[in-house]
């Protein structure tokens, strides 16, 4: 029996077309529908971000098949299906491809909670970098290079900026609270937010 229901407004955040119909090869519809809603409701779309974002897992996906396939375990062909369909009208980005919000924007809530990073106090002004503090009167621009491990901040001030600890200069970075749209080892684009604390 093929059974074709409409989700309800809200099924999901910014959802582009609630009206999308969703059609379905189940015996019981009721229970199916029910499947379908619990599944999109785990989901946020972030449209100025266009990432898709599991709730429950924190970070943005790049498939909805894939990702409840692996991630909810879910093998229920005809509700999977009926969730790609859901979200097939959305404008995705890939992860690696999200634009990451301006920093000092309050948290995502539906991203995995902010932790504790580092942000490049070194400056870029014409080819040259100069530390923040030298380089205030002149027109800079920051590194950017922000990361969650202080390992990873001290390498990348050595490598790219020649820095070296002095007792007057101790440190690089500024300390900051930070998110991203990967959990992916390596292929996070770390962003600072501001937090409550």
């Amino acid at each position: 029996m093929e059974f074709v229901f409409r989700l309800s407004d809200n099924a999901s955040n910014d959802t582009p077309n609630p009206s999308t119909p969703i059609t379905l090869q189940e015996d019981d519809a009721s229970d199916a529908e029910r499947r379908v809603q619990e599944l999109v409701s785990q989901f946020v779309y972030l449209p100025d971000h266009k990432a898709l974002v599991c709730q429950e897992h924190g970070y943005a996906i790049d498939g909805v098949k894939g990702h409840l396939q692996r991630e909810h375990k879910n093998s229920e062909s005809d509700v999977v299906n009926a969730v790609v369909q859901h979200y097939s009208s959305y404008e995705i980005a890939r992860v690696d491809e999200i634009e990451p919000p301006e920093a000092g924007k309050t948290a995502i809530k539906c991203l995995r909670a902010p932790v504790r990073g580092f942000s490049c106090a070194y400056r870029i002004q014409q080819g040259r970098t100069d530390h923040s503090h030298d380089a205030e009167r002149h027109e800079t621009e920051p590194c950017g290079y922000i990361s969650a491990d202080r390992k990873n901040i001290g390498k990348h001030c050595r490598d790219s900026h020649r820095w070296r600890s002095t007792p007057a200069d101790r440190k690089c970075w500024t300390e900051v609270y930070v998110q991203a749209f990967s959990v992916v080892r390596g292929h996070q684009k770390w962003f600072v937010v501001k937090t409550t604390d």
